[in-house]
């Protein structure tokens, strides 16, 4: 589908979701929530561009496609005549070190313990707690995209209503994620090892 015919069609181009919503969304869900951004994002792709594209696969498999998405909104943006525009290998490689920063404390805390110098223990730790705080942070990048994105969308139709109510579904998700944050958090300040 052409650029013009988007306008014409006044249909959104992508996933058309708050700044505010992806972030308090993001950090609630772990992150999950990128899962869901990436896939309505490619279903978008697929249904308006009319490309061949299976959106679960490439949302699952977002550090291998989250690149070329972010090529596709940004050419979008400029074949609309958009002045302003993003750089899509500065997102995704700021994006893929914070996603990576993620992955390599969840493999940090899952490694065994049996080092007998408790320093070292204690500061592998505090190193772990940082990189999971860091991974968290992996939608920030994502900001940048999202407002792009809702930019295009209220240019493709001025009445494009941007998603910023939590639903049901949304509140679960939340409450589920937060005793999860307090409870991981709660687990780092009181080690197994100072229980009674």
């Amino acid at each position: 589908m052409t650029t013009s015919t988007i306008v014409a069609a006044k249909t959104p181009c992508f996933f058309p979701v708050s700044r505010f919503k992806l972030t308090v969304m993001s950090v609630c869900t772990l992150n999950f929530y990128l899962l869901w951004w990436t896939f309505k994002n490619w279903l978008y792709v697929s249904n308006i561009k009319k490309k061949k594209v299976l959106p679960f696969m490439r949302s699952w498999f977002s550090p291998l496609y989250l690149h070329s998405l972010l090529l596709e909104i940004r050419d979008t943006g400029t074949s609309m005549g958009f002045a302003e525009s993003f750089s899509p290998i500065r997102i995704y490689v700021s994006w893929l070190i914070i996603f990576l920063a993620g992955v390599i404390a969840e493999y940090l805390e899952k490694m065994p313990t049996v080092m007998a110098d408790t320093k070292l223990n204690t500061m592998l730790s505090h190193s772990t707690m940082i990189l999971d705080f860091v991974g968290l942070l992996a939608f920030v990048p994502l900001l940048f995209v999202q407002k792009y994105i809702n930019d295009l969308n209220l240019t493709a139709d001025p009445n494009c209503e941007i998603n910023s109510k939590f639903t049901k579904g949304n509140w679960v998700l939340i409450t589920i994620g937060c005793l999860s944050i307090i409870l991981s958090l709660l687990s780092s300040c009181f080690p197994e090892s100072q229980c009674p």
